[in-house]
């Protein structure tokens, strides 16, 4: 096993999940730990933002191209259409983060 697939571990139920991965560090790390998710059948979905986010989620991401006004109603929808169980992010005082946080409470 490697960190990715110990990760994914700590993820892991008996039911399936749907996992959403926001903005993360400028690493490989999120795409790995999301294609060790899958690996164990569970769905995972991306939201890039910018250009250099496609860097780091080389496959199969959803861009998000309008203002911090629109996100919530953007998440909302894409949470009850996706059935996304669970929201990954990395720095929970980022703008989109914060509201992403709040809209899902």
């Amino acid at each position: 096993m490697n960190i990715y697939n110990d990760m994914a571990e700590v993820f892991f139920e008996k039911r399936k999940k749907s996992f959403l991965f926001l903005q993360f560090i400028a690493s490989p790390f999120a795409w790995k730990l999301g294609r060790a998710l899958k690996g164990r059948g569970h769905d995972v979905c991306r939201v890039n933002f910018c250009g250099a986010d496609i860097l780091f989620w080389p496959f199969g991401a959803r861009w998000y191209r309008h203002g911090l006004e629109a996100w919530p109603a953007y998440l909302t929808r894409l949470v009850r259409e996706e059935g996304i169980t669970d929201i990954l992010l990395f720095g929970d005082a980022r703008p989109f983060h914060r509201a992403a946080l709040d809209a899902v409470q």
